[in-house]
């Protein structure tokens, strides 16, 4: 039998952006109570789909979620959800920013054609 070292992972704070909620405690809260995301879509036109339904995110402001003017136009929308989710679990984890030691983030956008963003916190 080989054993292999094994790497131990910190996490130190959670961030969600869901269908059923925004923000670790709204989320919760969804779950326990089992209130679900999924409901007639309503950013586009989906009477042309067979199915109408879907688990849309509705309640985003990325403005609130620490995203500026110029990250909302240039990164599509999923990875705006990533970035914000970033945001959220930075801020869970409780880490003074000044204090901490500059972390980068790279979010590679997958559902888009746009450039991907270096997010660095300092």
């Amino acid at each position: 039998m080989i054993f292999q070292k094994q790497k131990r992972v910190v996490i130190t704070g959670l961030g969600v952006v869901a269908p059923n909620g925004i923000g670790k405690e709204d989320f919760w809260q969804a779950c326990i109570s089992g209130r679900s995301g999924v409901r007639r879509i309503t950013r586009f036109d989906a009477s042309f789909l067979p199915t109408q339904i879907a688990g849309e995110v509705v309640d985003f402001d990325p403005a609130s979620l620490g995203l500026t003017k110029e990250e909302t136009d240039i990164l599509d929308r999923g990875t705006q959800f990533a970035v914000a989710a970033a945001n959220l679990a930075f801020q869970d984890s409780g880490l003074n920013r000044s204090a901490t030691p500059r972390a980068c983030i790279w979010l590679q956008p997958w559902r888009s054609q746009r450039r991907a963003r270096n997010s660095c916190f300092s």
